[in-house]
């Protein structure tokens, strides 16, 4: 009798005979069921929401970020519900993907010099 194989997302996991292999995702918290704050988020198309952590040097930090308070929105533990306007949240999410494509970019670029270097052929796959 063969290995059985349990297929997950499109890849094959082998296992020796005679083992029986499951695979259980961990429950999330993070949906809205259990955020404290989502009946605080009131203007979701307008602002980006985030908790942020009320120590001084996190808290002022954000707000450098240009996050303010949510106001009447209570504090649970460490943490208050901040918001920003929407277009800056996501000015600053495409060139962050920017700079990262750009860091990718130039690591590949330098692995393939090296190999060149080496005498290696390199190639990228995908």
């Amino acid at each position: 009798m063969g290995r059985p194989k349990k297929v997950v997302e499109g890849a094959e996991i082998g296992s020796p005979s005679n083992i029986s292999v499951s695979y259980v995702t961990p429950p999330s918290l993070m949906g809205k069921r259990f955020d404290p704050f989502t009946k605080y988020k009131t203007e979701e198309d307008k602002y980006h929401y985030r908790a942020v952590n009320i120590k001084p040097l996190v808290f002022s930090r954000r707000q450098a970020d240009g996050y303010t308070k949510v106001s009447k929105s209570p504090q649970f533990g460490d943490l208050v519900l901040c918001r920003i306007p929407r277009e800056i949240y996501e000015a600053r999410a495409k060139l962050k993907e920017r700079k990262t494509a750009s860091m990718k970019r130039a690591s590949i670029e330098e692995f393939k010099d090296k190999a060149r270097e080496a005498g290696v052929k390199a190639y990228e796959e995908g």
